[in-house]
């Protein structure tokens, strides 16, 4: 006949230890076969000694502690998945826009200013960016807006209009410094040539006024 929990006496040797006055906790069998933790402790009331003794399944006991570990790993995992997929796609747009940088800088070293290569698109993807990408991608802006001006004064020259006028941007502007110093020796040569023909016209009259004579 089954019998209800109750109505079974427990013989153990911690209650013994208890109404001996010791207190302790350990892990243990108890009478089901089942691993439990266990504590006891003496308690004294009225003058009448009394033992008390508590025990919870360890499979109860550790189902909490479990459960938080599994959360844990859940939320690490997400998290490591995130963080790589982030990675991830900054990478790939990183490497977009150094391979627009790149491009910009092969039509420079070209000659093409204007960037043919590059759209309209990749331009602005270039200009908007806020880290160091975006700083390259400006000053590429001026590097342009540089030899934009120095392709229109080339342009003028190349029209026999030596009045252009220009300054450098910097002492250390070696280009500049080199257009200004030939627009000054063109000036010279042109003025010499303009001389040399005056004397010349002056000559020839009066070669041809002293074959008149």
């Amino acid at each position: 006949k089954e019998r209800a929990e109750l109505e079974l006496v427990v013989n153990s040797d911690n209650l013994t230890q208890a109404f001996a006055g010791i207190t302790d906790t350990e892990i243990t069998t108890d009478y089901r076969g089942e691993e439990v933790f266990q504590a006891f402790a003496p308690v004294k009331a009225a003058n009448i000694q009394w033992a008390i003794m508590t025990k919870q399944d360890t499979s109860e006991a550790y189902a909490a502690l479990y459960k938080q570990i599994l959360s844990l790993v859940i939320i690490l995992v997400v998290a490591i998945i995130g963080i790589v997929v982030a990675s991830y796609l900054y990478a790939n747009r990183l490497t977009t826009t150094l391979f627009y940088v790149v491009k910009a800088g092969l039509d420079l070293s070209m000659g093409d200013f204007k960037l043919t290569t590059l759209t309209m698109e990749e331009r602005t993807r270039l200009k908007t960016r806020k880290d160091e990408i975006g700083a390259i991608a400006r000053s590429y802006t001026r590097m342009i807006a540089y030899q934009s001006e120095k392709f229109e004064i080339s342009n003028k020259l190349a029209n026999g209009d030596f009045s252009v006028e220009f300054t450098p941007k910097s002492d250390h502007d070696l280009l500049g410094s080199s257009m200004l110093q030939m627009i000054y020796s063109l000036r010279k040569l042109i003025a010499s040539v303009k001389e040399n023909a005056q004397n010349l016209g002056l000559a020839a009259e009066e070669l041809s006024s002293a074959a008149t004579q």
